[in-house]
């Protein structure tokens, strides 16, 4: 074999490396950002389940709680201004 095949296969074999190289920091790249989405969908999800006051869906639950309590609160009111406003004789509109 002459110096020319040695290489000739020495950068065939180069170049062989080269690119499974550069495929597997392609792959791995793709890997890494797969597992940063999975992380931040499974963060995510934790935080829509109610676990006892520190996630969004328990802040979601308290806040309809109270919109609840304020939105009666302000019927009852209401109720009571008409009673007032019949019992006084007229309309005020």
């Amino acid at each position: 074999m002459s110096i020319q095949t040695y290489a000739s296969t020495a950068a065939s074999i180069s170049a062989v490396f080269v690119f499974l190289g550069v495929l597997g920091r392609w792959i791995h790249r793709w890997f890494a950002r797969l597992e940063h989405a999975v992380g931040v969908v499974e963060h995510r999800s934790q935080q829509l389940e109610p676990n006892g006051g520190s996630s969004l869906r328990d802040d979601v639950t308290a806040i309809r709680a109270t919109l609840g309590q304020h939105t009666a609160d302000l019927a009852a009111l209401h109720n009571q201004v008409d009673a007032l406003t019949k019992s006084s004789g007229g309309d005020p509109k």
